[in-house]
């Protein structure tokens, strides 16, 4: 998966956490006030919620202090979608308590919750299979896309390869996220640029070696030594008449 396809993932992720950070709370909240209630609950009975397993680590950072992480899986799902709970305690009491979810290689941000809070940790965990079914179509779309991509990449490379060898000049190529930047490079430093989108690379690819053919031509029998490049939107232009 590309850089692109995981911010993709995790931005998905933060919507589903932010959506359900909005919903009512529910009926865990009348007999769980508090964050110690909350993990009480955990301890003694395990996750309250049908179809989800529940196992727990302990780490002894100091006399009176650790913290406890709770992973709490779907009995349906691959073991490598999962929530977590880490509750951190001083010798007094809880400190602050954290959560976040994993589906595969992406991981959701941590978020620490209060008291507030605890009906929307329950809301996540009773629609993480919705969650995660929505995150793998998500994924697979992704995924196909890329290969798509990659593939039209490889093509137009083949293609470039092909042009370049019958005109001789020495080329660069730079991939971007929805197009490829073909560089030519001419006289005196001078550099040809065309943009080549992937979604639409074949009428681009048909008439490239003619268009180069002809912009060489006009720059050797030309007397006017002519440049066509981008420039900022800064330039003053002025009106002819």
């Amino acid at each position: 998966m590309s850089y692109d396809g995981n911010e993709k993932l995790r931005r998905f992720l933060y919507k589903k956490i932010y959506e359900y950070a909005k919903e009512p709370a529910g009926p865990e909240r009348l007999r769980l006030l508090t964050l110690g209630d909350m993990q009480r609950e955990l301890d003694e009975n395990g996750i309250q919620i049908p179809g989800f397993s529940m196992s727990k680590r302990i780490r002894e950072w100091s006399q009176g202090s650790s913290d406890s992480t709770y992973t709490i899986t779907c009995d349906e799902l691959n073991s490598e979608c999962f929530f977590c709970l880490e509750f951190y305690k001083n010798r007094f009491a809880i400190d602050r308590v954290s959560f976040y979810m994993r589906f595969y290689d992406i991981k959701s941000q941590q978020r620490f919750i209060d008291e507030s809070e605890i009906s929307f940790v329950y809301r996540l965990i009773e629609n993480f299979k919705d969650i995660a079914e929505e995150y793998i179509k998500l994924r697979g779309e992704i995924e196909r896309g890329e290969k798509l991509r990659q593939l039209t990449s490889n093509s137009i490379e083949t293609w470039l390869a092909l042009i370049c060898k019958n005109i001789s000049l020495p080329y660069h190529i730079v991939k971007m996220k929805s197009r490829m930047v073909f560089y030519l490079l001419l006289e005196n430093g001078r550099q040809l640029e065309i943009y080549i989108p992937y979604n639409n690379f074949q009428p681009v690819m048909a008439s490239l070696e003619n268009t180069i053919n002809k912009y060489l031509a006009l720059q050797n029998d030309c007397a006017a030594k002519v440049l066509i490049s981008n420039r900022s939107n800064s330039i003053r232009w002025k009106n002819a008449g």
